[in-house]
């Protein structure tokens, strides 16, 4: 309960700072912040995720936060593939296509190891 109340707030907070209304343009991709160090498997996930169309104002942790809202939703048996992509392109304005890579990409690198017997 404590995890699934940490990523709607989380969701929410990605979604008040980033700014984004049904009305904006695809600008396109994200720009890559100086000065952050990511993980291997978040930058793996930023490399595949940052050139597609983000609305105007996302950023990289926006685009991470889409990721861990995609694994809090299934490690709550919410594992839908068209589901997933509809809430990621409602919770952070992404088109359809885009949503899908997210959550596929979100999936292999995050997911996956995240549900893992082995993991704690």
């Amino acid at each position: 309960m404590r995890l699934k109340t940490s990523l709607l707030i989380a969701v929410l907070c990605a979604s008040v700072l980033s700014g984004c209304s049904e009305e904006e343009a695809y600008p396109g991709p994200i720009p890559s912040e100086e000065g952050h160090t990511y993980s291997p498997e978040q930058g793996a996930y930023l490399n595949a995720v940052r050139d597609l169309n983000w609305p105007t104002g996302m950023t990289e942790k926006d685009a991470l936060f889409a990721a861990l809202a995609v694994c809090g939703e299934e490690k709550d048996g919410n594992s839908d593939p068209a589901w997933l992509a509809h809430k990621v392109s409602e919770d952070f304005g992404l088109e359809a296509a885009d949503a899908v890579q997210v959550v596929t990409t979100a999936d292999v690198v995050f997911c996956i190891p995240l549900n893992h017997p082995s993991t704690p």
